[in-house]
C-alpha cells in the first residue's frame, strides 16, 4: 500500500488499465480456437489466424516503438489501443475468413503499436520505484491471465458474443481514460531518424545481448505451456494435475512477485538478480531429469516460478537502464523481438524435442538439455556487464574532453 501511495496517480491509471484489458484479453485466449472452430474452419486455417496475429504484434514491435520515439507515447497508445479494439469488435461480428483474418491481424497490430509506448511510459513515470513497478506490473498481468480464463468459461456457456463484448469494453474503458486522463506524451527533446535508430540499436552489444538473453528466457518459458502438460499425460499419464501446475505458478506469482523483488533489487545488482534467475530456470529442469518422480514436476514449478518473478522485471529494468533517452521505446520494441523468436522458436523445437523424447523414451536428455541452455546463458550476462562498463568509461571520458 506504501508504494501506491507514492506511485504517480497516471502510472496506477496505466496499471488499473493493463488489469482489466490484460482480463479481458485472457477471457478470449484459451477459447478463441474453439470459437473458430464452431465456425467449421480447419486446423490449419485456424493456426494460420493464429500465426497473423503473432507475426502483427511480435514481428512489428520493434517498428511501433520506434514510431512511439517519433511521435509520442500517449498518441501510439491510443491510436493502438483503438486498432485492437476494432479488432474485438471484429471478431464478435465476422462471419466469413477474411474479415477473421484481418480481425487477428487489427488485435496484433494494435497491440504492436502500443506495447513499447506503454512500457517506456511506466519506466519514465516509475522513477526510483522502476524495479518495484515492473513486479507490479507483471503482478498486474498475471493476475490478468488468471481471472479471464474464468470469466471467459463462464460466459462462453452462454455466448461467445458476450466473451468479445465485455473484452471490447474493457479495452474501450482504458481508451477513454487515457484519451481524457492519461499521461502526456514524454518525447525526448532530441528525435533521432529511423534509419539512426537501426544504426544505434545495432551498434549497441549491450542490448543485442539482453535480447539474445531474452529470447533464450522465452525458449525455455515457453516448455513450461507446451512441454509440461505433454509430459504429465505422456510420462505420469496424470493429465488432471497440470491445472494445479499452472494454478501454483498462478499464485506463486501473484502474491510473492512484488515482494520477491522489492527484496532482490534492495540488496543485489541488476546482473546478480538475472543470474539468479536463470540459475533457478536450469535447476528446474536439470530436477526434471535427474529425478523421474511426479514430485519432480510441482518443485520444478516452485523453482521455474521463482525464475520467472526475477528475470522478468530485471530485464525490463536493465532496458529502461541501458537505453538512450530518446529510443526508450525503441529499446524496448527491440528486446521484445527477443520475445517473439524465442517464443516461436519454443513452440516449434519443443514439440519436435517433445515428440522425440515421447518415441525414444529419452525426456532425460530434453530437459537436462534445457538445463544446460539456461546456464550457458550465464557468460552472456557477464559479458553484457563488461560491455556495459567499457561503454561507461568511454561516455565518461568522452564527457570529461567536452
Amino acid at each position: 500500500m506504501t508504494l501506491l501511495k507514492s506511485l504517480n496517480p497516471k502510472l496506477l491509471l496505466i496499471l488499473f488499465g493493463l488489469l482489466i484489458t490484460n482480463t479481458g484479453s485472457f477471457m478470449i485466449l484459451p477459447f478463441l480456437s474453439l470459437y473458430l472452430n464452431h465456425m467449421n474452419l480447419p486446423a490449419t486455417t485456424i493456426g494460420l489466424v493464429l500465426m497473423v496475429n503473432m507475426i502483427c504484434q511480435r514481428g512489428l514491435t520493434f517498428f511501433g516503438g520506434i514510431l512511439n520515439d517519433r511521435f509520442g507515447e500517449k498518441k501510439l497508445l491510443i491510436i493502438g489501443m483503438s486498432i485492437r479494439l476494432t479488432g474485438y469488435i471484429l471478431y464478435s461480428f465476422a462471419s466469413g475468413l477474411q474479415l477473421i483474418f484481418l480481425a487477428s491481424a487489427f488485435v496484433g497490430l494494435g497491440g504492436a503499436l502500443f506495447a513499447p509506448g506503454l512500457m517506456a511510459m511506466i519506466a519514465k513515470l516509475a522513477g526510483a520505484f522502476k524495479p518495484q513497478v515492473f513486479a507490479l506490473r507483471n503482478t498486474v498481468i498475471n493476475i490478468g491471465s488468471s481471472l479471464g480464463p474464468i470469466l471467459g468459461g463462464l460466459l462462453y456457456q452462454y455466448s461467445v458474443f458476450w466473451v468479445f463484448l465485455l473484452t471490447s469494453l474493457a479495452h474501450f474503458i482504458f481508451l477513454v481514460l487515457i484519451i481524457l486522463n492519461g499521461p502526456n506524451d514524454i518525447i525526448a527533446k532530441r528525435k533521432i531518424h529511423v534509419i539512426a535508430s537501426f544504426r544505434i540499436i545495432l551498434k549497441n552489444k549491450t542490448v543485442l545481448l539482453l535480447a539474445l538473453m531474452n529470447a533464450i528466457f522465452w525458449f525455455l518459458y515457453s516448455q513450461f505451456n507446451l512441454s509440461i502438460p505433454l509430459y504429465m499425460k505422456i510420462f505420469f499419464n496424470q493429465p488432471s494435475l497440470t491445472g494445479l501446475v499452472f494454478t501454483i505458478n498462478g499464485v506463486f506469482v501473484i502474491f510473492l512477485q512484488y515482494v520477491i523483488v522489492k527484496l532482490a533489487f534492495q540488496r543485489c545488482k541488476n546482473q546478480t538478480i538475472l543470474i539468479s534467475g536463470f540459475l533457478f530456470m536450469g535447476i528446474a529442469y536439470f530436477t526434471l531429469g535427474l529425478i523421474p518422480h511426479l514430485s519432480s514436476v510441482f518443485l520444478f514449478v516452485l523453482l521455474f516460478s521463482m525464475s520467472e518473478v526475477l528475470v522478468f522485471p530485471t530485464i525490463d529494468n536493465l532496458v529502461s537502464d541501458l537505453a538512450d533517452e530518446a529510443l526508450l521505446s525503441t529499446y524496448y520494441g527491440f528486446v521484445d523481438i527477443g520475445w517473439a523468436i524465442g517464443a516461436t522458436l519454443g513452440n516449434l523445437l519443443g514439440g519436435i524435442f517433445i515428440g522425440f523424447a515421447q518415441n525414444h523414451h529419452l525426456f532425460v536428455i530434453i530437459w537436462i538439455g534445457y538445463g544446460c541452455l539456461s546456464i550457458l546463458a550465464l557468460p552472456l550476462i557477464f559479458l553484457m556487464v563488461s560491455l556495459n562498463r567499457i561503454a561507461s568509461k568511454r561516455r565518461t571520458q568522452a564527457k570529461g574532453e567536452i
